[in-house]
């Protein structure tokens, strides 16, 4: 694989190239002569008596440069695989309990009921991947059985804990979450503990004032304007705009406080919105900007794959999204270009910073420590419980892939089996992860890749020019709108 990837681009007219080098781990502008003394040495070119002669010229200077970068690791095109890829790095049963240890946050899903019929939704008729829907609720007993199986063991005491409450719609569950809550407020624990939800706003006037009381962190479903929202339905068929909107803006002009800092807007993208038009009409009716989301691609069924494929036309462009600054600033990193320049300053430059004096002094360690994909390990971030007491990692990934079961009588948890067969998920890509130019920073889980653990391709798999695209991106971010770089500099990035 190359380690030096070269950009082009055109800003009013002028040419303008960047060099990114994965070995190093760095990025600069570099001159046209030092791309045509890369493209000598590639054989792409055989023009050298512009280096040949003037040898006190500005074509001489630019040679020295490459070769001076030539011999120190620059433009190496051996065709090496990525080394994290070779490395014996697997997942352990100890890492997996040292992930409950350190676990976040748990994830109710308090039952698979809902009062709307959303035409996108993941439990809908477009999928495939998940339990059938029969109007259950999770029981207290197995919630109580969850809490009394991770609570006891969190070792951090400084860390914030979230227990958090999911559908279907979880308000239609309110007594058995109130009945939650009350249980965790009873024990005494080290740390502090967060209540959260994701809720589609039906019932939030019913409610308002107990999640007030209790402090709840909500996450609101909405997609924009009446337009915008109206795959978002009740069971009639009837779009849920109004009611959601009324009951917003009730709430802001009741509760502004707690509006302000405890509610927060989840917005899924398609065809009938946009990232201007949702970010706009939402900053300037609350002045919030809400989370972007695209719909899921996996788990789709076949029959219903036109339908997906007229919904999921998504069009985002960036002199859409950026608006103003007041907007920019309020998005942070739920802005999908601040995010993408965000993720390259964090992971492509990662050398660039230092963690320990050791490293300082002595340099990083170029040792592999980190799995192939971008797939959490698990419990690294959450546990999810269904509502038929399944556990798993995640709740955006199929009701397949489980992790152990919890019922009346306990919590079952197999260590060994799990890490076993991540293992096995893990090996069916390690050859793809090898040559693909995302490795070090790949995004891309893998269960939500269909047909993955059959050793089916990674549809993002990137080559040289994948990740010239994608460094372009970032720099037309820069470009465009340079507050970004104070934006995460001093706002997103923590190092």
């Amino acid at each position: 694989m190359k380690t030096t990837i070269l950009c082009h681009r055109k800003i009013e007219q002028k040419d303008m190239n960047y060099l990114f080098d994965t070995k190093h781990s760095v990025f600069f502008p570099f001159h046209p002569l030092l791309l045509q003394a890369a493209q000598i040495k590639k054989g792409e070119t055989s023009n050298q008596n512009v280096f040949e002669t003037h040898l006190d010229s500005e074509s001489s200077y630019y040679y020295k440069k490459f070769e001076f970068l030539n011999s120190h690791g620059f433009f190496d095109e051996s065709p090496t695989k990525n080394n994290r890829c070779d490395s014996t790095k697997y997942i352990t049963s100890e890492s997996i309990k040292k992930n409950i240890l350190n676990l976040n946050q748990i994830v109710f899903e308090m039952t698979d009921r809902c009062n709307l019929q959303c035409e996108y939704c993941a439990y809908g008729d477009l999928y495939y991947d998940y339990d059938y829907r029969a109007g259950s609720i999770l029981s207290f007993a197995k919630i109580k059985n969850v809490l009394d199986y991770v609570l006891p063991q969190l070792v951090n005491p400084n860390s914030v804990f979230y227990v958090s409450f999911y559908g279907g719609e979880p308000l239609l569950a309110i007594d058995v979450i109130k009945e939650t809550v009350d249980y965790v407020k009873s024990q005494r624990l080290n740390k502090k503990v967060r209540f959260s939800m994701t809720t589609n706003g039906i019932l939030l006037d019913k409610n308002i004032k107990y999640l007030k009381e209790n402090d709840f962190k909500l996450l609101v479903s909405i997609d924009g304007n009446e337009f915008n929202h109206s795959y978002r339905v009740f069971h009639s068929g009837r779009n849920s705009f109004k009611t959601v909107f009324n009951t917003l803006k009730a709430i802001q002009q009741t509760y502004p406080s707690f509006f302000k800092e405890n509610i927060q807007f989840n917005t899924v993208l398609h065809n009938r919105n946009s990232a201007k038009e949702v970010c706009e009409f939402l900053y300037n009716e609350f002045g919030k900007t809400p989370n972007l989301a695209s719909l899921d691609t996996s788990g789709i069924r076949q029959d219903k794959m036109q339908k997906f494929d007229v919904m999921n036309v998504i069009n985002v462009d960036l002199n859409d999204v950026v608006g103003n600054k007041d907007i920019l600033n309020e998005q942070g990193v739920k802005n999908p270009f601040v995010y993408e320049a965000a993720f390259f300053f964090q992971y492509r430059l990662k050398q660039n910073y230092y963690d320990t004096y050791e490293e300082l002094l002595f340099g990083k360690s170029t040792s592999s420590d980190s799995i192939p994909s971008g797939t959490c390990m698990p419990f690294q971030k959450k546990m999810f419980v269904t509502v038929n007491g399944k556990i798993m990692a995640c709740e955006r990934i199929s009701q397949e892939y489980v992790l152990g079961v919890v019922n009346d009588s306990g919590v079952f948890i197999d260590f060994e089996q799990i890490a076993q067969r991540y293992n096995d998920y893990l090996n069916n890509v390690r050859k793809q992860c090898a040559y693909c130019y995302h490795n070090d920073c790949c995004k891309q889980c893998l269960f939500q890749i269909d047909g993955f653990s059959k050793n089916k391709s990674c549809i993002h798999k990137a080559d040289e020019r994948e990740l010239s695209r994608n460094i372009s991106q970032v720099l037309n971010t820069f470009e465009k709108i340079p507050e970004v770089m104070k934006l995460i500099l001093e706002d997103i990035l923590i190092v």
